[in-house]
């Protein structure tokens, strides 16, 4: 079953695109949405911590399965090609 408000998202999204109660939202340049500022992965070191037994690449994977979960559960497309809203 849609989450509801998921739902909503979706179809203001789609009337967006439609020209029905459009709102222009600033934010960043497409050029600057394109190129991340930090991209994955960083392979940060800290100075204290536990790290777990898997492999760098096994967390890395892990990590990127996660967030294309995210992205497929949560992410609605918008008007133009690289235009998302976050459900």
């Amino acid at each position: 079953m849609k989450h509801p408000l998921r739902t909503l998202v979706a179809s203001t999204a789609a009337a967006a695109c439609l020209g029905v109660g459009a709102v222009a939202l600033g934010g960043p340049s497409a050029a600057a949405a394109t190129t991340p500022a930090h991209p994955f992965p960083q392979h940060a070191t800290y100075k204290a911590g536990v790290l777990p037994s898997a492999s760098q690449s096994t967390r890395d994977a892990a990590v990127r399965s996660a967030y294309s979960r995210w992205k497929s559960t949560y992410l609605v497309h918008g008007c133009a090609s690289n235009e998302y809203y976050v459900s």
